[in-house]
């Protein structure tokens, strides 16, 4: 079992998945912060200055509209992502929204994420009304609706990621799409080159098609290898992924479980056979999927329904899933990770009940505490109450990389870096000075089919943080009484400034008088 307790009060090791100690940051008052090895300058990171708490900020519920429990689960997740809701709320998202695209919403999904961002964390109320945001979804996704049936959170979240990064698309247009010759020259450099050099050239050619600050936050990268059981050949793939969809069988107990069976070769036979291009027929094959690059936040999604042939059903596997909420994915990926792999659970959207009728809701970590969001009943859980439990089916982890993030005083932010083609140096892959100079000799221009690089684009940080700058900090009061916890903020100079991670002895004794006045009205 899973309990808040884990984060503060010590961890220990189930199934395989070492757990990390808490990890506290330094940040000095001329606004620079360094954390481990070394100091990230506030010039490579983008302020949110101008964002002003309301006093429900983080905590306010969701009306359910008719069985929108599954969006409402969805949103509250996305929205306590801290980089997530930051890059809304500072109007960020302005200066990078594509109304121009054929594939996205015309900017219509951005701005309804942007205007819901304003309604939880700025408003004066205590449960909203999304329904600005269902009428938009509606449009676009019409079948979500329908007969006012319940939906799969899963599907609900991976439309918006993707509709999301349309939206966000840094990309006038889309290139047209790579002919055939130019794919297997791709292999046969991949080939000459080493795998290392495959995964950049694949990345390059997925930033060629779009890339967008969800690219940034929430996207990886997956080696998939099929080889022929008859003659040895092997074909490799790298492919972008937004979201890992784990395997859960009644036998597994862990997260460690659903990871390895994900990452467990599998025999291709029968129907599923391949066609190898070197025996020329349809052969059996082992297929294999590997981590190759995780992204700063990870989204895993745990496959908990079957479907039973005798009964024409889909059945749900209630399987507790040991997780620890610190814990380091190094094991299971292929390559050493640029960053690291530890990572925090943040997140969860839950599925409690059967299939058909099942209902939703989400535990959401928020300044130092995890909450409960039931639509509209908003709690605030007890230390050692259960984050991860059997009801889990969705897990937002946001990475913590030492000198690259904030983690202090309730802070969860990961440095992110701008993917561009232009600047390889940037992409979570390892090379060498030699591999990005061939790397760039094979960059498609605009005369080729290439991506048109937009003016905003080269006028943007190469690295930056979306994180408040002002955080609600919750006394020991509030814990005990259930009072509103008070709004602090954090000392800070200029647009870029951070703030220290404790309390000075004159703001600690402030901050216990403000609680005491308060419970004493």
């Amino acid at each position: 079992m899973t309990t808040s307790d884990d984060e503060e009060d010590g961890r220990a090791e189930p199934n395989g998945i070492p757990v990390i100690e808490s990890h506290t940051s330094s940040a000095s008052i001329d606004g620079s912060h360094e954390d481990g090895d070394g100091l990230v300058s506030d010039s490579a990171r983008h302020g949110c200055h101008n964002i002003v708490f309301g006093p429900q900020a983080g905590r306010v519920g969701l009306e359910n509209l008719g069985n929108t429990c599954f969006m409402n689960t969805g949103l509250q997740c996305l929205s306590h992502l801290e980089p997530f809701a930051a890059f809304f709320l500072s109007g960020k998202y302005e200066e990078e929204v594509n109304r121009s695209s054929e594939f996205g919403c015309k900017g219509e999904l951005a701005d309804a994420f942007a205007d819901l961002q304003r309604s939880l964390w700025q408003g004066d109320h205590a449960c909203y009304a999304p329904k600005n945001f269902h009428e938009r979804l509606e449009r676009f996704r019409p079948d979500f609706f329908e007969g006012h049936e319940q939906q799969d959170v899963h599907e609900f979240l991976a439309f918006c990621l993707d509709g999301l990064h349309e939206d966000l698309n840094r990309l006038s247009h889309r290139p047209r799409p790579q002919t055939q010759q130019e794919e297997r020259r791709d292999e046969a450099l991949g080939s000459q080159h080493g795998e290392e050099f495959m995964a950049a050239l694949s990345w390059m050619r997925y930033l060629e098609r779009g890339r967008s600050f969800i690219v940034d936050l929430l996207q990886g990268q997956l080696r998939s290898s099929l080889t022929c059981v008859t003659c040895g050949h092997r074909s490799r793939k790298f492919e972008a992924f937004s979201y890992l969809s784990l395997p859960v069988s009644w036998e597994m107990g862990s997260l460690s479980d659903c990871l390895e069976g994900y990452l467990a070769e599998e025999l291709l036979t029968d129907d599923e056979q391949w066609f190898c291009e070197k025996c020329k027929k349809k052969v059996d094959a082992r297929k294999k999927i590997d981590l190759w690059e995780l992204p700063p936040v990870l989204v895993v999604h745990f496959k908990r329904f079957e479907y039973e042939v005798a009964s024409g059903r889909f059945k749900k596997i209630g399987r507790l899933l040991d997780t620890p909420l610190t814990l380091d994915l190094s094991q299971y990926c292929s390559t050493q990770q640029l960053f690291g792999a530890k990572y925090d659970v943040t997140c969860v959207a839950n599925h409690r009940g059967k299939f058909e009728t099942g209902h939703y809701t989400a535990t959401c970590y928020f300044s130092g505490r995890f909450f409960e969001f039931d639509d509209t009943d908003v709690k605030r859980l007890h230390r050692g109450s259960q984050i991860v439990g059997p009801h889990a089916y969705v897990l937002f982890l946001v990475r913590r990389s030492a000198g690259n993030g904030l983690f202090d005083g309730g802070h969860r932010t990961p440095l992110l870096r701008r993917q561009s083609v232009t600047l390889p140096e940037l992409w979570p892959q390892r090379r060498s000075n030699l591999e990005m100079d061939l790397l760039s000799s094979f960059r498609r221009q605009p005369s080729d089919g290439g991506p048109m690089e937009t003016v905003e684009e080269s006028q943007q940080d190469e690295e930056y943080l979306m994180r408040f700058t002002t955080m609600i900090r919750f006394q020991s009061v509030s814990d005990l009484d259930g009072r509103p916890s008070l709004v602090i903020p954090k000392v800070s100079q200029g647009p870029f400034a951070f703030a220290p991670p404790r309390s000075s002895c004159c703001s600690a004794g402030l901050q216990g008088l403000m609680a005491l006045l308060w419970r004493s009205r």
